[in-house]
């Protein structure tokens, strides 16, 4: 009977050393709107801090069995419920690293054009008279989309005629099939995605010329390492900058 529990915990042990390991990474990338075939940015193109997704920005509804809340995040996908992103201050951290990777890949990947950073086009708007207007931007986009005078004027301040606003959307969920004893075995796995939109607005006309977006995701069984979201969010914000529509 010894020797028998001894085998059982060499066994054990030998799975949990074999199966443990880092999972890959996905990623995909698609256009969902072009104003007409030959659209082209050139020049320089203004760069918009990563702003929180809406709910409504998915236009989706999960069908997963529970909640992940590790090893990041910060939305929940409830079963037969639309998804529900969090408050713009627990997001906070996400969208931050989320503006030095898309940044850090515009200047890597798109040496053909200018980008105006995001922190340079802030400033540029608190030294202006359109601060007011920006806020209510800032507060509304989601649901009113964008003023185009606001458009027009910031664009004359920028020296610039295109304009980029980024959306993060972080997905976690737990599916868990299995029976658990002591460890869980079984079909349980954890799914994370990073999702960057991308809307593109010609400034100088006020029209939405662009959408679309970068996404990646990752699978993780049982004893498996995650992608870090840093991982995550390079991989979406290179898929996203690859389909930009660029001259």
């Amino acid at each position: 009977m010894r020797n028998i529990m001894q085998l059982a915990g060499y066994l054990i042990l030998t799975f949990l050393v074999t199966a443990c390991g880092t999972s890959g990474i996905s990623h995909f990338a698609d256009e969902s709107y072009r104003i007409k075939d030959d659209i082209r940015i050139e020049g320089k193109l203004a760069l918009f801090s990563v702003m929180a997704a809406g709910s409504s920005s998915l236009n989706n509804k999960s069908d997963t069995a529970g909640i992940a809340e590790a090893p990041y995040s910060p939305s929940r996908i409830i079963k037969d419920v639309e998804i529900s992103l969090p408050s713009e201050t627990s997001m906070e951290g996400f969208r931050n690293n989320a503006n030095d990777i898309l940044l850090a890949k515009f200047k890597q990947k798109m040496s053909s054009i200018t980008i105006i950073p995001p922190k340079q086009l802030q400033a540029i708007i608190s030294r202006s008279d359109i601060t007011f207007p920006y806020l209510k931007f800032l507060r509304t986009y989601n649901y009113l989309s964008i003023n185009s005078d606001f458009l027009k004027k910031l664009g004359g301040y920028l020296d610039c005629r295109y304009l980029m606003i980024p959306q993060l959307v972080i997905i976690s969920n737990i599916n868990d099939n299995s029976m658990s004893f002591v460890w869980a075995f079984g079909n349980r796995s954890s799914d994370y995605s990073v999702t960057i939109l991308g809307q593109v607005w010609d400034m100088s006309t006020g029209e939405l010329i662009w959408t679309g977006r970068g996404s990646s995701s990752t699978k993780v069984w049982a004893y498996e390492n995650p992608a870090s979201f840093d991982q995550l969010a390079a991989e979406a914000a290179e898929a996203l900058i690859r389909i930009l529509p660029v001259k």
